[in-house]
């Protein structure tokens, strides 16, 4: 049962990354977004190669000190809010970021329609483990991992056996002997039933 469950979660996994993939859109997990942290800005907070399950918010939800996963250029960055620009006419919120390794702000102020969302979850090394998984890496784990524990289940089984195997001729061999005691005693047992019979007159 175990196994199975297994199987299905290694398949649900590999089903969203794959999709995220081909789509070029994040991997999405009970509604959080999964970025993998490329680089350095943000450490020790963050370190390189952790993964972050980003939640999409309202801009007003958003709050200094919050670390946000925004789009800047042609990449992905996670940095943290320093300031918040609000113009009250046009109801309109951009955000001062900066990594917590870096000295000054980013080049820009980001605006809300560029932020994926705030940070909920950060998983230090699980970031490289999720880019590994694309083809060709991704087919070969959907086979090897299926295929090692498939080997590891018949295995055990073949322990198990082995060790039943060991067990069962002691068992055998004291049931004959039982067998053997009781038909030594059933010749006496025999001869004094016929010795107690009375004859009919």
């Amino acid at each position: 049962m175990l196994f199975i469950l297994f199987l299905a979660l290694l398949c649900a996994l590999v089903y969203v990354i794959f999709a995220a993939r081909r789509d070029g859109d994040a991997a999405q997990v009970f509604g959080l977004s999964m970025y993998t942290v490329q680089t350095g800005s943000m450490s020790p907070t963050i370190p390189v190669g952790s993964l972050v399950l980003v939640k999409e918010v309202p801009a007003e939800d958003i709050q200094v000190g919050d670390v946000i996963t925004f789009f800047m250029g042609s990449s992905n960055v996670t940095h943290r809010v320093v300031a918040i620009n609000y113009s009250p006419e046009d109801d309109y919120r951009s955000f001062a970021t900066r990594g917590d390794a870096n000295n000054t702000n980013d080049p820009r102020p980001i605006p809300y329609e560029d932020v994926y969302g705030v940070v909920q979850w950060n998983l230090p090394g699980v970031g490289r483990a999720v880019d590994w998984l694309k083809p060709p890496n991704l087919g070969l784990l959907v086979i090897v991992i299926p295929c090692g524990l498939i080997i590891v289940v018949e295995v055990a089984k073949l322990v198990r056996f082995t060790k039943k195997s060991k067990v069962n001729p002691d068992n055998k061999q004291n049931t004959d002997n039982r067998q053997d005691s009781e038909e030594k005693r059933d010749p006496d047992n025999q001869q004094d039933s016929e010795n107690s019979q009375t004859p009919l007159p």
